[in-house]
């Protein structure tokens, strides 16, 4: 009866960790728009594991689909405590490095107001109010 209680609970521990990893990759999608320009969409809450998670996970996708402009959407996260944020402008200073342009969009006044309470210099990314203008920016529209 142990042996069966013992393995059975190895198997759950394994599906469960198994789950976690997937759904860890699916909430950080890199998601190509157009040859060599994908966004980045983040939502929900974004804590510290998510965030190095995010870190990993996006350069290694900007160098596999050969980025040169990468949008990293923030509408879709309210808040960010002061970790986070350096967080994602350490993301943003990497990108650099790799030779691919950070565009940011969608940032809310209270993620903007952390950024400007850790003097982050966001002079070295464009920011955009939406997905919209950023993808104008880069010369691409809406068919009419």
């Amino acid at each position: 009866m142990n042996e069966i209680s013992f393995s059975f609970i190895n198997y759950t521990e394994t599906m469960s960790e198994q789950f976690r990893l997937s759904l860890q990759e699916l909430s950080v999608p890199v998601i190509p728009l157009f040859e060599h320009i994908a966004i980045l969409p983040l939502i929900g809450e974004l804590d510290t594991e998510r965030a190095l998670f995010l870190i990993d996970s996006t350069l290694q996708r900007s160098q596999t689909l050969q980025l040169t402009h990468l949008i990293i959407d923030l509408s879709g996260l309210h808040n960010v405590d002061e970790t986070v944020a350096q967080e994602l402008f350490y993301l943003a200073e990497t990108l650099i490095l790799l030779g691919v342009k950070p565009l940011l969009t969608g940032i809310h006044p209270n993620i903007a107001r952390t950024a400007i309470s850790l003097n982050l210099n966001l002079k070295n990314y464009p920011v955009f109010l939406n997905l919209q203008s950023a993808l104008k920016s880069l010369n691409y529209k809406k068919d009419e």
